[in-house]
């Protein structure tokens, strides 16, 4: 019986650990919305209305967090953040 309970213990931990890592894991949505809202110009192809791992020049992995922004040629004029938004995942920001 004291192994059963301890399967079923194992078991149990697993699944909180699986079920409290997935909740931890933010949404880049607010971050993207936050990039494009301060870009100048704009994207003209980053939209509100398709998720962010639809705009070009952005990549994102298997679980849809964002690791590359391209903005290159872009003719950025302004790019004023007091805070870049977290985006943890972000491996290569390409000006």
């Amino acid at each position: 019986m004291g192994q059963q309970n301890l399967i079923i213990f194992l078991l149990l931990m697993d699944y909180s650990l699986c079920s409290a890592s997935d909740v931890s894991i933010p949404d880049d949505s607010t971050a993207m919305a936050i990039l494009a809202g301060v870009l100048n110009p704009m994207h003209p192809s980053w939209s509100q209305s398709s998720t962010n791992c639809q705009w070009p020049n952005v990549d994102c992995d298997a679980i849809y967090h964002v690791v590359k922004i391209n903005l290159r040629g872009m003719s950025l004029t302004q790019f004023l953040l007091p805070e870049f938004p977290n985006l943890p995942r972000l491996k290569i920001l390409d000006l």
